[in-house]
């Protein structure tokens, strides 16, 4: 087999494999499109979610309106640290999309797993945030289409439904909100 073919089958598989992943079939939430910056007095609570599918703006987003936020520097952390760990969530994000094998299956179970390293640096994020404003984080715990579920990621209790649209589950006792059956 020559090289052009073996590249040419290479492009195929994975054209193959982006077709099987349309990425608004994907992964809609908390935001399916780029909103208004938040214009909230007080947002009630925040949301961190890491960037992918396109999604490469803000990573905190109001609890009430689902618009970006910046977020005014803390003192224990570094705004570098966020948007590091928001960068690497999208490099994480092209290599499960784009890559087959071995690193697809890691970059999926660093997006979908709960105790991954990506997402409990996103978690530790979250709390830290959480701590210096003295308001509720959620952390958006990644799940695949067909494996969304009325439970928690985490700890599968049941989880109750986000007052924000789109509709989104969340568990207080884990911090997690994510998509559930029907919400996508």
């Amino acid at each position: 087999m020559r090289v052009c073919e073996i590249q040419r089958d290479a492009r195929v598989r994975r054209d193959a494999r982006i077709a099987r992943r349309e990425p608004a079939a994907i992964d809609c939430a908390p935001v399916a499109l780029l909103h208004e910056p938040c214009q909230c007095e007080s947002p009630p609570e925040l949301v961190l979610r890491g960037r992918g599918f396109g999604h490469n703006g803000a990573v905190v987003w109001c609890g009430a309106c689902l618009g970006p936020i910046e977020l005014a520097p803390l003192p224990d952390l570094d705004p570098g640290e966020l948007e590091a760990w928001a960068m690497v969530t999208a490099h994480v994000h092209g290599i499960w999309f784009h890559t087959p094998d071995v690193l697809e299956q890691w970059a999926l179970d660093q997006l979908r797993l709960p105790d991954s390293d990506l997402n409990r640096k996103g978690r530790e994020l979250a709390r830290r945030i959480a701590s210096g404003r003295d308001v509720q984080v959620w952390y958006y715990q990644f799940v695949e289409r067909d494996r969304v579920s009325p439970r928690c990621p985490s700890c599968q209790a049941a989880a109750e439904r986000a007052p924000w649209n789109p509709p989104q589950l969340r568990c207080p006792a884990c911090e997690l909100c994510f998509i559930g059956p029907q919400m996508g």
